[in-house]
């Protein structure tokens, strides 16, 4: 017995050696570890985000980690990725990637990343959990079904906006089903609205079209009371899109609520002016059904849900749109997760939370049934570009795409000094309706299908130009005159548009203002449609490029992204007028400015008239101001004048009647690009011209300073 002991000894002492071995070096590992956590947090938030996980937690993404978050291994979900224009297969959906020789081509998951724009400022409010009391859904029953009241209702011109500040819309949109052909075919929609009073109220007003149907009872959180606050009764009225839900008691201004939705339901069968629904006929093989929204084109978000629908309401949406493994989802701001149930036909893509952006959204989702071609372009200093095009199409006759949005991202970067804010660029040939070419919103443009197949088409990249374009003037940036917002967009347009679609920068800007404003000057219309109000603000824009420099146009662009960009609330004209003088440097500006671009002070459909009186005789140039009847005052207007012998004036006409020596030893006539107003002359100077028509209205020994597109302006003047 003894002899054994003696031989297990030493097994026993090796045993222990290695025990206290495993011990020192986990204890070195743990303290090595502790020492690194301390700097993990500086550098996880220079290099990473949290994202929402599927068990609700945040999860950090790295620079490797891609958007889809985790992948699931079920047999019904496999996914084969290769590089450089290979191709990226997922279920029964297919993708065909382009590389670039610039940066190596990444896979079609969508990318996630710290963001440019501006962090929101939401105040917290916790939601109502399951275990807390619910005593108004007790108390009061069950309001599902609010009756429909008249116009005759108090309320029916009421403006949520000025009684609600809206901070955060969270939105999970779900198909009824997978057969887009079914009657029942609709959109079921979970809402919840947080908002600030503006105002002492027991009655919160929301935006609510009559194709949203209610199904489940309004309920409204209070977040510093910690509870419900009871719904008496709900009043819709049709006519103004309006949903009035009237409270048991009054809240105080400042009070922080939560107005929740559990179930809101939209027919997908039933005419829609926000959605977009296209069903392929049996021989459109290549062409997929598609769900889209176009709520830019219908005036609001108020036909889908309810909601504070006005430019000027800028909020979080944290939106999740659950659909078929078999359709493709696309949203605005990049997949934060995606959340696949292996014994689920479904799936779950729910976009990162955007700071506020102006209100409406754009979303889409298809199902191909051929492949889906898209193309890709990744850079350091670019965001990722996704294309989806039809399946019909080659995918590398559409490179130009990609390249053009590249260079005009590039170009708008470098003229607000705003980066691109997203890190995705989503951009869909799509089935838009007739009469609307083009639609967006920020990180999702749409072109329509029609002309995104013929590319030799320069109206093709006119819309892509300035559908990105829009992703900085109506996105980044917000102005309270829409009006105004849209033509500085549209300007803008023109001038990159012509920088990278013309052979001659100057000559293809010319044609496009050239023909918008020969189309302005012809109208008879007393009142003008949101198109031609853009036009004539685009108009006015190069007008006051004209008069005051280009570089200081270039500053004053600059300088308004700087000030204004991802601003709280929108900018106001007065603003804006302000800010051009201050540019500027001289008080001019912005009489000029007022003048053209103030409503309160500018008749928006009267077009300017001076009389001109060309006298050689006297060496005098004799202006004249005719206002409206509803102009308070004269306008500030700006001249150019040339005469036979090319020599040139500039001034700024600021009252009804100014005299200003000049020798004329022939003709004199005003320079169209240079303003926006229509000019007649003396019949001296008109006979004069008239010599220049006999020459066969080119430029000859005699009229060498006007050219016949000068001249055709000085007759349609005269005619109109």
């Amino acid at each position: 017995m003894s002899q054994k002991r003696a031989n297990t000894l030493p097994l026993v002492v090796i045993l222990c050696l290695a025990l206290i071995m495993i011990g020192a070096t986990a204890l070195f590992i743990w303290l090595k570890s502790s020492g690194e956590e301390k700097d993990a947090p500086t550098m996880a938030f220079e290099s990473r985000e949290k994202v929402p996980t599927e068990d609700g937690g945040m999860a950090q993404m790295g620079e490797e980690t891609t958007t889809a978050g985790r992948r699931t291994t079920d047999a019904d979900t496999t996914e084969m990725t290769t590089r450089q224009g290979t191709d990226a297969a997922r279920g029964t959906e297919a993708t065909s990637t382009v590389g670039s020789t610039r940066a190596e081509t990444k896979t079609m998951e969508e990318q996630v990343g710290n963001s440019h724009v501006q962090p929101a400022h939401a105040p917290m409010c916790d939601e109502w959990t399951t275990g807390r009391s619910d005593e108004c859904a007790a108390e009061e029953g069950s309001i599902a079904s609010p009756v429909k009241h008249g116009e005759e209702e108090v309320g029916s011109e009421t403006d949520p906006l000025d009684w609600l500040r809206p901070f955060e819309y969270s939105l999970n949109l779900s198909l009824s089903s997978d057969d887009v052909q079914q009657p029942s075919f609709s959109m079921d929609m979970q809402l919840s609205i947080l908002v600030e009073l503006n105002r002492d109220t027991s009655v919160i007003p929301l935006h609510c079209g009559s194709e949203v149907d209610i199904v489940e009872e309004v309920r409204i959180w209070s977040c510093s009371a910690e509870a419900f606050v009871c719904v008496r009764s709900m009043t819709r009225l049709p006519a103004s899109s309006l949903l009035l839900l009237h409270l048991s008691r009054p809240l105080s201004a400042s009070s922080l609520l939560r107005v929740q939705f559990p179930l809101v339901r939209v027919s997908l069968s039933a005419p829609n002016d926000a959605l977009f629904v296209h069903v392929p006929s049996r021989w459109e093989r290549h062409r997929p059904w598609m769900i889209g929204s176009q709520f830019a084109l219908a005036g609001g978000v108020r036909k889908l849900f309810p909601s504070i629908d006005s430019p000027h309401a800028r909020a979080v949406l944290r939106l999740c749109l659950t659909h078929s493994k078999q359709t493709i989802a696309r949203s605005n701001a990049p997949l934060a997760f995606l959340r696949d149930g292996s014994l689920s036909s479904s799936v779950s893509s729910s976009a990162s939370a955007l700071p506020p952006p102006l209100p409406f959204r754009a979303s889409a989702i298809r199902r191909p049934f051929r492949p889906l071609n898209s193309l890709s372009f990744s850079s350091a200093t670019f965001p990722h570009i996704e294309l989806f095009i039809g399946a019909h199409l080659n995918p590398s006759d559409y490179e130009w795409a990609i390249e053009e949005s590249r260079k005009t991202i590039g170009r708008m970067g470098r003229m607000t000094g705003i980066e691109y804010p997203l890190e995705k660029l989503t951009l869909v040939s799509s089935p838009l309706q007739t009469g609307n070419d083009a639609i967006g919103a920020l990180g999702l443009a749409q072109i329509r299908d029609s002309w995104m197949e013929y590319p030799k088409f320069v109206h093709t990249h006119e819309l892509l130009i300035g559908q990105l374009i829009r992703q900085w003037t109506s996105n980044v940036l917000s102005l309270c005159d829409q009006c105004l917002q849209n033509g500085f967009g549209l300007y803008l347009e023109w001038l990159v548009g012509s920088e990278q679609l013309g052979v001659e920068t100057n000559a293809e800007f010319d044609r496009r203002l050239g023909e918008v404003r020969d189309r302005l000057m012809g109208g008879n219309a007393k009142t003008e449609g949101p198109k031609e109000c853009a036009e004539r603000m685009a108009v006015v824009l190069h007008m006051l490029e004209r008069t005051f420099g280009a570089q200081n146009i270039t500053n004053f662009v600059s300088l308004l992204f700087r000030r204004y960009g991802w601003a709280p609330r929108c900018t106001s004209t007065a603003e804006l007028s302000k800010l051009f003088t201050t540019t500027v440097g001289m008080p001019e500006a912005q009489r000029v400015f007022d003048s053209f671009l103030r409503p309160s002070v500018s008749s928006p459909s009267q077009i300017p008239l001076v009389h001109i009186s060309v006298r050689p005789a006297f060496s005098l140039l004799r202006f004249s101001q005719f206002s409206s009847p509803n102009v308070s005052s004269h306008l500030s207007i700006p001249i150019e004048i040339v005469d036979d012998t090319l020599k040139s004036v500039r001034l700024v006409l600021n009252t009804s009647q100014l005299d200003v020596p000049f020798v004329v030893s022939s003709f004199a006539v005003a320079q169209p690009k240079s303003t926006f107003a229509r000019f007649v002359y003396n019949a001296e100077n008109y006979a004069k011209l008239a010599k220049c028509i006999r020459k066969g209205q080119k430029q000859s020994d005699e009229c060498p300073a006007i050219s016949e597109s000068m001249l055709k302006n000085v007759w349609d003047d005269l005619c109109w």
